[in-house]
């Protein structure tokens, strides 16, 4: 039968055109699993064992059922689909249809990945994506209704066999996978693997057998949540069971299902078959990333926290919202040497090649655009690992990048930059009590770079994303412009430069901010833009303000950015409170939030939730995180 396998797997293809990009076309294919198993292909496109026993896990029949009849109506079945992103409408939706869900995978270099295998493929969303790269796949689901919809998903790519069974049923074939993935399913060992006594054994005993599956120089992809997570620590609760502090506790009342600090991982990787393994860090998690940072920068780059700026944690129960400015304390965590144990997920990969691990992971950083733009805007910016420049580019094509009539964006090589970002930089001069002009002068500073910036540029609409978030500060404290890939067609000004900069950064520091406002006397986004003018004795007529208000939701529109009633943004709505509202379903009760007693209910709570957040970091200044690990 091996012999047989082997001659059914010379891939033979013609180029096609998968996902918007050029990749082989390969015939039907048996699966690796069919030359050591007893599979059979039903005529719903799975194979699955002779002897077939269910895996029970479910997302809810009513769920998956919903989700197979948007899949098997669309058109758009990639990892990128726009289509299939219109349908989300609650978590379960997100987490299968969300493109962000595969900038988890696409952080690495798979070049070289020729056949992988996929544990725990559940609806396809990452089996998609590895597909969509021209890899021979096989994955493994356990539940047949999620099967199915994997092999809806992946219709078109005869490269993609989906195996229902039972991992635990079936033999894998010896040294035949460049690579494994192992996405969000350790955490389920013990559940699943109910001969292992507990969940650490039963965890070396999936390691184990993916180990033996690999050819030399294969890798090992897992992802899963790291049970000390700073999230935790500040109330949101743990993935699996709903509630919080179950992780921080050690999982008091385990069933089956677990997941591991740092120190933990380490051990077990220890022992495992792997001879090399590696920590990567997704953020704000594994489901959901926008950024990767490798363990090598965060330890060497003193400003890799910079890349966390205006991130938030998610509890995906709906329960919880972070309760302070967690960037902040990424950054505190950062300058402690800390980060790392705190990161809210762990992506490892394992081999018994380091050469194989730096093939794999070649870059410091990836960042991600926003998933609320129109797909063709949607970017991705890299940084090699040794190399002293940054590439951003389309996730979708590399030749060129959107463009339109008010806007278009544009392909960078630009050189890497160290220092702070200017928005950090004015973040801690609102937090300085000592120099309450601080912030003033930052601001006069600020504004006289753009003027400077227009006085000598041509082309006067890449100045539309030159913000604080996108200025670093270097080591001689001269301003440096990143990341200007936009160009608006549209004649702008310094003043609408301005007024971006200030909404943008009130927008995305509302919690720290409070005390700011009412050392002020401010009482809402308009009132911060205005104190910002009136700093700089600048006029900010109503007609004005109209007018930057309407070019802002034009451009927002086109790209496709998070609908924003800008003018109620501004004008109406009381600081910080729609904030806070937002999570709690409460969105359509804005206008009660007008009255002064719910005011300073809300100012109250905030204020208890920040006290919270100090004394658990006052703790944890003061108890080493060597003690954490072994409690």
């Amino acid at each position: 039968m091996a012999v047989l396998a082997s001659l059914i797997w010379i891939p033979l293809f013609q180029l096609a055109e998968i996902d918007g990009v050029v990749k082989k076309n390969f015939m039907a294919m048996i699966p690796l699993m069919f030359s050591v198993n007893n599979l059979v292909k039903q005529n719903t496109g799975v194979w699955c064992l002779d002897k077939y026993s269910d895996f029970a896990y479910s997302d809810g029949e009513e769920a998956e059922l919903n989700l197979q009849e948007i899949i098997r109506d669309t058109s758009d079945l990639s990892s990128c689909s726009r289509e299939l992103e219109e349908n989300i409408h609650d978590w379960v939706s997100e987490y299968h249809l969300s493109s962000q869900r595969s900038n988890l995978l696409r952080a690495f270099n798979l070049n070289k990945v020729e056949n992988a295998l996929e544990l725990g493929c559940g609806c396809g969303s990452l089996t998609r994506y590895l597909g969509a790269q021209g890899i021979i796949l096989d994955a493994v689901e356990g539940s047949r209704r999620r099967a199915e919809i994997t092999r809806l998903r992946c219709g078109d790519l005869d490269n993609v066999n989906i195996i229902n069974a039972n991992f635990n049923d079936l033999t894998f074939p010896e040294d035949s996978y460049n690579a494994v993935f192992l996405i969000g399913i350790l955490e389920y060992a013990q559940k699943f693997c109910e001969t292992q006594d507990n969940s650490r054994k039963a965890v070396l005993h999936i390691l184990n057998r993916a180990k033996t599956s690999l050819k030399k120089g294969g890798v090992v992809v897992i992802a899963i949540e790291n049970r000390m997570g700073l999230k935790y620590w500040l109330g949101a609760s743990e993935d699996h069971y709903g509630e919080p502090y179950v992780g921080l506790y050690d999982y008091p009342d385990n069933r089956g299902i677990q997941t591991y600090n740092q120190g933990e991982w380490r051990q077990l990787l220890d022992v495992s078959e792997n001879k090399a393994y590696r920590f990567i860090y997704p953020f704000p998690d594994y489901k959901l990333p926008k950024v990767i940072l490798s363990a090598n920068y965060i330890q060497t780059d003193e400003n890799a926290f910079s890349l966390l700026s205006r991130m938030s944690s998610r509890d995906y129960s709906g329960k919880w919202r972070s309760p302070c400015n967690e960037f902040l304390l990424w950054k505190s965590l950062h300058k402690a040497g800390s980060l790392e144990e705190f990161a809210n997920s762990f992506l490892i990969i394992a081999s018994d090649s380091q050469e194989s691990l730096d093939l794999v992971m070649p870059y410091d950083f990836v960042y991600f655009s926003d998933a609320a733009r129109e797909p063709e805007y949607r970017t991705v910016t890299r940084k090699e690992k040794g190399q002293g420049y940054v590439i951003k580019e389309s996730l979708f094509t590399k030749d060129k990048m959107a463009s339109n009539q008010l806007i278009s964006q544009k392909p960078i090589k630009e050189h890497y930059i160290h220092g702070p970002l200017l928005s950090t930089l004015w973040l801690e001069a609102i937090l300085d009590k000592k120099g309450s002009n601080t912030f003033d002068k930052l601001l006069e500073r600020y504004y006289l770079f753009l003027l400077d910036f227009f006085h000598t540029t041509d082309t006067p609409g890449e100045a539309f994303d030159v913000l604080p978030m996108n200025i670093i500060a270097d080591y001689s404290g001269i301003y440096r412009i990143i990341d200007r890939g936009w160009v608006v067609t549209q004649n702008v000004n310094s003043e609408y430069i301005l007024f971006r900069a200030l909404m943008s950064f009130c927008h995305d520091n509302q919690d720290i901010l409070s005390n700011f406002f009412k050392e002020k006397g401010l009482e809402t986004i308009k009132d911060f833009i205005s104190y910002g003018f009136s700093i700089l004795s600048l006029e900010l007529e109503q007609e004005k303000l109209e007018g930057f208000i309407g070019l802002q939701e034009k451009i927002q529109e086109e790209i496709g950015s998070a609908s924003v009633n800008y003018s109620q943004f501004i004008f109406d709505l009381p600081f910080q409170i729609p904030l806070c509202l937002k999570n709690v379903g409460l969105e359509s009760e804005l206008n009660i939030v007008k009255h002064s007693k719910i005011r300073r209910i809300f100012n109250l709570v905030d204020s208890l939730l920040n006290m919270m957040t100090r004394i658990i970091l006052a703790k944890l200044k003061k108890q080493p995180l060597t003690s954490l690990r072994d409690k």
